[in-house]
């Protein structure tokens, strides 16, 4: 007998919703990599590795950068207020946006809450 699958308990919130142009953000159909719409995400996910100076100047809804660093050898999603990394992301779905930003496609992180130095953001396409 195999066993099913439980749903997640640990708060994550994810979805993706079509692209309006029915491709990415070049304006071009997908070829060989997959669906584009895959690309078109909007999810929750917490700032990991919260630089604590940068934290202290963060307000809710505020918008961040994500940029895919590889400057340590392996890709690296970080989170920046303007030349500043805050933190980086590493939360189920990082992998596709890694695969998504080599794809051509941009992303913000706005602020939804702040407690204790614990970031929730919304990561969406800039």
């Amino acid at each position: 007998m195999s066993g099913g699958g439980g749903g997640r308990d640990d708060g994550y919130v994810g979805s993706i919703r079509p692209a309006s142009n029915g491709g990415g953000p070049l304006g071009g159909g997908g070829s060989g990599g997959g669906d584009p719409d895959q690309c078109a995400i909007v999810q929750r996910a917490p700032l990991n590795s919260p630089v604590p100076a940068v934290v202290a100047t963060l307000r809710v809804g505020e918008e961040l950068d994500i940029v895919l660093a590889t400057s340590s050898g392996r890709p690296i999603l970080e989170v920046r207020k303007g030349g500043s990394v805050a933190g980086a992301l590493t939360h189920r779905g990082h992998l596709t946006l890694i695969r998504c930003i080599g794809d051509g496609w941009t992303y913000k992180a706005i602020v939804t809450s702040i407690s204790s130095g614990l970031v929730e953001l919304r990561i969406q396409p800039a």
